[in-house]
């Protein structure tokens, strides 16, 4: 139980981290919890993306910075389509 729990916690640090570099990148202001979803779905988006275009790297170093990397790409996607759909709406 304590190993979910760390898992968790650290997923939400991560995502938080994420989505604030996306966000700044995109020079758009959100809120903690925008920024948390932003970057785990920015992740998984990322890794998606990675994942369909045949780009996996082999060894742990590189694959830590391609999962940053990608979680940053995917984040900026999904703050882009989220602020545009909440422009409009």
């Amino acid at each position: 139980m304590d190993a979910w729990i760390g898992s968790i916690v650290v997923t939400l640090v991560i995502g938080a981290i994420i989505g604030f570099v996306a966000s700044k990148i995109l020079k758009t202001h959100l809120s903690i919890v925008e920024m948390i979803v932003a970057g785990i779905i920015g992740s998984f988006v990322g890794s998606f993306i990675l994942w369909i275009s045949g780009l996996h790297p082999d060894n742990g170093f590189a694959n830590w910075i391609w999962g940053w990397l990608t979680g940053i790409i995917g984040a900026i996607i999904v703050i882009f389509v989220y602020d545009r759909v909440k422009t409009k709406a």
